[in-house]
């Protein structure tokens, strides 16, 4: 009495070729993705610290276009040579230095901006003045 072979189901037969990833293929996946994610978030991080150093110079760069202008609508009534300056809640130090030229009544003037507190410059414009 030979029975007859039974064909396997339509279920059975694609319980048999599903399969599912090995832990090992699980864990370089998420190696890959550990690997990514720490490389964007280095991006993130030096991009952010790139736009703060950024900001520092263009308000510092205001900050030195302001003095030059108004040295050149003032002229040299000025007596200080360093003053202290606040713009978006910062505190700035401005410091101004004239040499002469060869025309006695034109003279250099150089702005120099750097944050309160720290000898580093982070603006430094130079401009000729002279009489109006």
């Amino acid at each position: 009495m030979n029975q007859p072979a039974m064909k396997p189901s339509v279920a059975t037969i694609k319980t048999r070729t599903l399969h599912g990833f090995t832990l090992i293929e699980v864990m370089v996946a998420l190696a890959i993705i550990a690997i990514a994610l720490a490389a964007v978030s280095r991006s993130l991080g030096i991009t952010v610290s790139n736009q703060s150093h950024l900001e520092s110079r263009v308000v510092a760069t205001w900050l030195a276009e302001n003095a030059i202008v108004e040295q050149q609508l003032f002229g040299k009534t000025q007596s200080e040579n360093k003053r202290s300056e606040s713009m978006l809640n910062r505190d700035w130090s401005v410091e101004f230095a004239t040499e002469p030229t060869f025309i006695p009544e034109i003279y250099k003037l150089s702005v120099k901006v750097s944050e309160k507190g720290s000898d580093a410059v982070v603006a430094n414009l130079f401009s000729v003045v002279g009489p109006e």
